[in-house]
Formats: structure tokens, sequence, C-alpha cells
């Protein structure tokens, strides 16, 4: 609500009929939290409470315009009119109603036998279920926040079920930049009353159709900024990563992988796994990917680069988790990659299979800082595992990395990376990273309604968020229109709350679907939408890397050691022609990449009868993490990622790693 009532306002004329019933007048609040469904469930009363038979009493919805919810809406814009504007009590001289309960909140009432009493409870918290309300008393804080909080953190929020502790200041600013950043600060602080309650007086429920007694101020759009330093943004601007990192934030199509990214490669029928070398450059003319294959420390120097490859070839590395490692002499946790028997083991024909899988797991228990711009440690991009994210990146968080983290749908917008520990021995395995995000939270919601999604999120995110509510709203006619809702700002999180960095849905839903499955009468299942972009492992899972721990590097390529050419380097300053490989910041490298088809002989090579839980041909994929998100594993998004894994371990004599 963004501007005061209109007290300017006249009443009607004395000569309109006696029997024609008065309209009061209603406030309307213009922005909610509500959700209807948490955690894959109906946000409200669980079927068992539902049901008449139930001897404790069953709830049933209150409908609206009913006696009950009329009581509710009275008294929760009583409490808003003392809360904003007591004196509206003397001049409209009548009880002000609140038109109605903020979208997404539903009243239920408790019925049975023998009992008298009707409990009511307000269902819709974003928290779920159980933080209910029981009286218009205990949700008057709730709502007056909904009506006054421009910055929609629900740290603000002093209700019971929120617990804030009122007004938060802006998180600490860099030392160099403290003074400069106070007067946008105090541009930003003005009172409630000034620019937070706008309302729309209009009828209640179930009332005939009468002009309004009065009128208010139109709702303006608002705007959630997170303060940053100016000295940041410059920095930024003339860091020597800024042309990478502007084109990781702004892909093209679906050219959604990045410089040094660890990723799943098709080559032929099977899958392998590379480090991602060149990237497309459309305005070279190069449309495709350029890979390296991860190989054992024997063959890593006789590997060529994959060229030609296109984004229907690759899937991130969250996408699958790695099949177990077939021999008993390299599956050994206690020793190092580098330091397995692998002459031992040259005659097995897994072996290189199983280098690939040991290696991979190496490194997504690793991360690199990229291009510090500050004294204090802060960077412009990080190697987190087997992804690469930056500044100005949106990233998905785990449940409980903040309490406002419950859903899966959440996304983090960062806005610093600092190093706390820059002290941290290199290549060594540590617990903590010691790696600290400052950023804004968000979740995803449907409305009824077009609710603009704050413009300071990445162009991607908002982009994908329209591509979203255009695909999916013929199967979503009740809530058909998609936003991101703000949830906190300026909050930090550690990298080790970080699940991976977020993709979008609809390069990601082509990839796997075809583009042709955009464009299916009738609309894009939401659920199928919804799986496509959500079933992702978390980094940091599928190796060892909670138990032992993680190992920072300097470099890139370090945490490849022994597994790629020893002369290739990730370095995005790089400027050698040869070296770019079709991307500003390039891999440098002695030998030019092979322009050789993708081999397809060979034999051996194969994981035999594996799969991702163990020998006896249990289920290769596992999307879900390590979050109670309750997917099915025969839906049929599993059922197309498990095909294509199960790829990776066929056995037909045609592998991919012999041919080499």
């Amino acid at each position: 609500m963004s501007g005061p009532l209109n007290r300017n306002t006249k009443r009607p004329h004395s000569d309109v009929s006696k029997k024609r019933r008065r309209v009061p007048p209603c406030m309307k609040i213009e922005w909610s939290d509500g959700v209807l469904r948490f955690q894959g469930q109906e946000n409200g009363p669980t079927p068992e409470q539902r049901r008449p038979d139930n001897p404790a009493g069953y709830m049933v919805e209150v409908p609206r315009g009913s006696k009950k919810e009329i009581m509710w809406l009275q008294k929760l814009g009583a409490g808003l009119v003392e809360h904003f504007q007591k004196d509206l009590k003397e001049t409209i001289r009548q009880p002000i109603y609140l038109h109605e309960l903020p979208y997404g909140y539903r009243l239920f009432q408790t019925l049975g036998k023998g009992n008298n009493r009707s409990d009511m409870y307000l269902y819709g918290h974003p928290m779920g279920p159980r933080k209910r309300y029981r009286s218009p008393k205990e949700f008057e804080k709730h709502a007056i926040w909904l009506a006054s909080d421009l910055t929609r953190n629900p740290a603000n929020c002093t209700c019971d079920k929120c617990k804030g502790d009122g007004h938060r200041e802006p998180p600490e600013l860099p030392q160099i930049q403290q003074q400069k950043q106070q007067p946008q600060q105090q541009q930003q602080q003005k009172t409630a009353t000034e620019v937070q309650i706008s309302t729309t007086i209009s009828k209640p429920p179930q009332v005939q159709p009468i002009a309004a007694a009065y009128q208010a101020v139109p709702p303006q759009p608002l705007a959630v900024v997170t303060p940053k330093p100016p000295s940041m943004e410059t920095a930024l601007l003339a860091s020597k990563t800024h042309s990478e990192r502007d084109n990781d934030l702004t892909p093209v199509g679906l050219n959604i992988y990045r410089l040094g990214e660890q990723v799943w490669f098709q080559t032929g029928v099977h899958w392998a796994l590379g480090v991602v070398s060149g990237i497309p450059t459309l305005s070279q003319g190069n449309d495709s990917y350029n890979l390296i294959p991860l190989m054992s420390p024997l063959m890593c120097e006789k590997a060529a680069p994959m060229t030609g490859l296109q984004p229907e070839q690759l899937r991130p590395w969250v996408a699958w988790t790695t099949p177990p490692v077939t021999s008993p002499a390299l599956a050994r946790e206690d020793i190092d990659y580098e330091r397995l028997p692998w002459q031992e083991e040259s005659i097995n024909p897994t072996m290189e299979v199983d280098a690939s899988i040991i290696k991979s797991r190496d490194v997504e228990a690793s991360w690199t800082l990229i291009d510090r711009l500050t004294p204090q440690g802060y960077y412009a991009g990080i190697y987190h595992g087997a992804e690469k994210f930056w500044v100005g990146d949106a990233v998905r968080v785990k449940v409980g990395a903040h309490p406002n983290v419950t859903t899966g749908q959440e996304i983090f917008i960062v806005s610093s990376i600092r190093d706390l520990k820059p002290d941290t021995p290199r290549g060594v395995r540590v617990k903590e990273m010691g790696v600290l995000l400052t950023g804004d939270l968000y979740r995803m919601a449907s409305s009824k309604q077009r609710v603009p999604a704050p413009q300071v999120m990445p162009t991607t995110v908002l982009k994908d968020l329209m591509s979203r509510s255009l695909r999916t709203a013929p199967t979503n006619p009740e809530t058909p229109f998609w936003t991101y809702v703000p949830l906190a700002q300026g909050i930090e999180i550690k990298l080790e709350d970080v699940k991976g960095r977020w993709y979008p849905s609809e390069a990601l839903f082509i990839i796997i679907h075809g583009a042709e499955a955009l464009n299916v009468p009738g609309g894009v299942d939401q659920k199928l939408w919804d799986d496509t972009g959500s079933k992702m492992n978390e980094m940091g899972t599928s190796g060892q890397a909670l138990r032992l721990g993680r190992r920072r590097y300097n470099e890139r390529h370090h945490a490849f050691a022994h597994a790629i050419k020893s002369t290739v380097t990730f370095d995005s300053s790089s400027t050698q022609p040869q070296a770019q490989m079709g991307h500003p910041g390039g891999v440098r490298s002695d030998a030019p990449p092979s322009q050789a088809p993708i081999p397809q002989g060979g034999s051996g090579g194969h994981v035999g009868g594996g799969s991702g839980g163990g020998s006896d041909g249990g289920e290769v994929v596992d999307l879900t993490g390590d979050d109670p998100m309750g997917f099915l594993e025969d839906d049929d998004f599993m059922r197309k990622m498990g095909e294509d894994a199960a790829s990776f371990l066929a056995d037909d004599q045609d592998g991919f790693y012999p041919a080499l």
C-alpha cells in the first residue's frame, strides 16, 4: 500500500432510496505473501482434518462473504485504521472493513458432534499450515506488515508467526564505502505513512453495486533495491573478467554452460564427463561448445579437446548422480587421485570411466575464487564445485540456509562474494570454506492477477519468468501469473548453503524435451515445467565433501590436475587467439583442438551392470538432492533422465573412453 486514504470524499445524496443498502467503506491490501500450496501440498488443513467422520471434529472452509468472514474483515479493518489513521474513525463515523483477505489466505472453522464451539483458523502463511492464525487480533500485526513494509522483508514483521524484530538496519558495507553510501540510505528512509499506506475503498463481498463512498490513491509499483557499494560496481566494470561475466549473465538461447564448468556430454549413445574449454560466440559465427574429457593420469596428456558440441549434447553436472567406481583398487577414499594405482589398473577396461568419476567428485568438492576486486577480500565470481557463478547471478539455496527457505522454490541473488579465510591452505581438505555471500532472497509465487517481478532481478530470471507464465497459463487458469516475492534483503549465507547455480527452466525444457514440446495444444503442464528446473542435485553430495571436506585452489585448472593436459589453464585474461577457444576468457594449450568427429569406436570402457546406488541395477538418477521434496521416481521426467544417464553405463562394446 503506497498512499494515504483520500478523505476528500462526498457522502451519498440524501435522496438515495432508504431501501437501498448502505455500503460501508473498505480498505484493500494490495500485496500479499500468502501461498496456497506448501512443499507440494495444500497450505491448509490436512485431508484427515477435513474428514466429517473424524471423531475429533473436522474443518471446513468459510464461504466468501459469510458472516464469519465479514466479522474478521471488520476487525482487521478496525486494526489497520487504528494503526495508520485513527482520525478516520471520527471522519467517517462508521466501521471500516478490510475489502477481502490478502491473496493466498483462507479462513477455516472447526465443526463436530457435540462441539458448541467453532474455532476459526486463517491459513496461508508462506512457512506452511502450522503457522496458522487463530484470531483477527493475532493476524493484525501481519496485515500491518503486508500493508506497510516496502522491503517486504519478513524479518520486519513482528507477528507471532514470523517472529521478526521490527525494522532492521541495512547490512554493514565495506569500510571504504560507508561514507559514500549514507546519502542513498537517508533518501530511502521514509515513514510508513508517507510511502507505504495505500487503500482502495470499495464494497465488501456480496453487496449490491453502489458507487463507493470513498476513493483512494492508486497503488504505486514497489521497487526492491539492495544498496550496493559504489566502488563495488566500479570495480566490477573495471575488472578483467567484466566481459566474461556479462556474457555468462546474459546467455543467448540454449547456451547456458560456462567456461571451466564440469558437465556431462553426449558421445553417440553414451555420456561422458568433461570440462568446458570453449563456449559459443555467435558474433564470431561459432555456435558450439568445446570440451576436454576427464581422463586418467595415463591418458590425460594424450586426450584432444572435443569440438562442435551443441547444447542438447550437454547436461549440468547436478542433473545426475555419478555411478559407483567399479574397481576396488581405485575406490579408495583415503588415497589422492594422482596416487591411485593407475599403472596396475591399466588392463582394466573400465579404468578410464572410473577415473572420470573419481576426478569429477574431487572437482565437486572444490572451490576457486575469481578476480579479486577490493582489499577487503571481495571477488567478482567463484567456481563452486562443478559450476561457476558471479556477483549478480541467481543461485539455488538449501532448505535451512535461512528461515524463509522452506519450499525449494527460493532463489538467492548474489550481490557480493567475500573471502573470510584467505589463509586457507590450498589443495588440502577443510571443513569450512570461509566464503560469505550477501544478497536478496526471493520465492516464486503464482497469482490470479499480473504482479510485476522486482526489476532488480537478473534479466535472464525475468525473461524465464515471463516464459513460464506464458507456457503454463492454460494448465493453471486459477493463478496463471507468476512472479518472485521478496523474502529478505541484504542477508548473508555461507557458500556451503548454496545448492548450485540457477538454470533457466525454458532452456532446460527445450534441451530435454525438444522445442516442439513448448507448443503443445493446451499449454505445458506446470508440473513437467517445474520438474525440469527444480529436480537437480545439490553441489557437494555425490562425493565425500561433507565427510572429508573440500579443497581450495588458486587456479581452476588445479582442480583438474592429472585429469586434463597439464599445459591447459583457464585464464579469463587470456588474449591469445588460439587460446580463446571462442570465448573472451579461453583455455591456453600448446596444441590446437582436434577437429575430428567424436570417436564412437573402441572396446570395453563401460561400467557393466552398475548404477547410481550400487551394482544391483538400482536407480542411476537422483535429481532430488537432500531436500524432502517427495518426488516420485516413476514420473515421466525421471524416466527420461534415467534413460539418458543409463546410457553412460551401457556395455555394447562401443565405448567413448577406450576409443581415445
